[in-house]
């Protein structure tokens, strides 16, 4: 359940599972036979219909909302840029980075992104007060 519950928390599982959710509606809704008798007939028409108001039809355009939306809110989030935040007490004792941020400044870094995604550690070393490390994370600053 720990293991669910860690995968649902990440933006980038949550908005590809709402994808497949919105593709499979939509799979069902317009390539599944229409059944030929009883109330599975009728809420099949009603479903289908876009001339008549009602709930149906407004659970079918809430439905295709959500899908259009979560996978441009993927694709946003996966084309934001990969940046290397180095964390240390000297900038010159730094291997090449993007950003420098000072001792345990990644935090204080990340609440100044719209969408922060920590992907590793890639390099690591000591020296002075807190070491060096060079940190890969996606920090976009928004749709455009």
């Amino acid at each position: 359940m720990q293991q669910i519950w860690s995968f649902l928390k990440d933006p980038d599982n949550r908005a590809v599972i709402f994808g497949i959710l919105g593709f499979a509606w939509t799979v069902f809704i317009y390539f599944v036979p229409r059944p030929k008798l009883g109330a599975g007939s009728r809420l099949w028409g009603r479903l289908q219909s876009f001339r008549k108001p009602g709930v149906f039809r407004v659970v079918l355009w809430v439905s295709a909302l959500a899908t259009v939306t979560s996978f441009a809110y993927y694709i946003v989030l996966r084309v934001q840029p990969i940046i290397r935040v180095c964390e240390g007490q000297f900038l010159e004792g730094c291997a090449p980075h993007d950003v420098f941020v000072g001792c345990y400044g990644l935090d204080k870094f990340a609440k100044g992104c719209w969408h922060y995604k920590y992907i590793n550690k890639a390099s690591s070393r000591g020296g002075n007060m807190c070491g060096y490390e060079i940190h890969r994370v996606r920090c976009g600053d928004g749709f455009l």
